[in-house]
């Protein structure tokens, strides 16, 4: 799954083609469900629940239970996306990045290739794609100051108010631990193919909420 600064360049974007309000309540949501790796004791089953298991169903059956969660909170295009929309937006873009990303790395790699060293290269390229985003994106101090003043709350049955606070804070500092970056040129999952990524992704996106706020304005 692509990692923060992915999805917040996603977000960005989104709000940039539908003209929507920013607030650090979309922002979190695009960055929370993750927050799971931050409950002790976490594993893939609990992962793949936070995140409605969205990121290996087939498309069809991925929107429905992004549709199902937004019609739980319906919010009108009226420049006041909410918590709920970011989160919706992080389970798409899962999704997106599971289909067209992560499927193509693993076929570009050799045959054979034990899974822990597929496992760590894909890391440590996506890493590196992430710090790179961070450093060179004119947005980020802004949306680091949206994110600081956001108010996690419990969601859904889901996730904690407490355990996206830790997130938070976690994906507030990673990036200025520079022992942490891997200082690698990506190979497989590149700079520009990654900025290719967020605009196609941002582009279906942007088209999956116009047409559910379409549906939600005629029902």
């Amino acid at each position: 799954m692509p990692l923060p600064m992915v999805h917040l360049a996603v977000a960005i974007r989104v709000h940039e083609m539908l003209g929507w309000k920013m607030t650090g309540e979309y922002l979190l949501g695009n960055i929370a469900p993750d927050a799971i790796h931050m409950r002790p004791g976490s594993g893939r089953s609990e992962k793949d629940a936070v995140h409605l298991n969205v990121g290996t169903l087939p498309e069809a059956e991925a929107l429905e239970k992004v549709q199902g969660l937004l019609q739980k909170e319906y919010f009108a295009l009226n420049g006041q996306p909410t918590f709920r929309t970011g989160y919706a937006l992080h389970l798409l873009a899962d999704h997106f990045w599971t289909h067209w990303i992560v499927v193509i790395f693993k076929d570009k790699l050799t045959a054979g290739m034990p899974d822990s060293e597929k496992r760590a290269l894909y890391y440590r390229e996506t890493d590196q794609v992430d710090f790179n985003l961070y450093h060179q994106v004119p947005w980020r101090p802004k949306v680091w100051n949206y994110l600081a003043s956001s108010s996690p709350q419990d969601f859904d049955g889901l996730l904690t108010a407490n355990e996206i606070q830790k997130w938070l804070a976690r994906d507030l500092n990673w990036f200025e631990r520079i022992k942490d970056e891997p200082r690698i040129t990506p190979i497989f999952i590149t700079d520009a193919i990654t900025g290719s990524f967020i605009e196609r992704a941002a582009e279906r996106a942007s088209k999956f909420f116009e047409d559910f706020a379409r549906r939600a304005i005629t029902a």
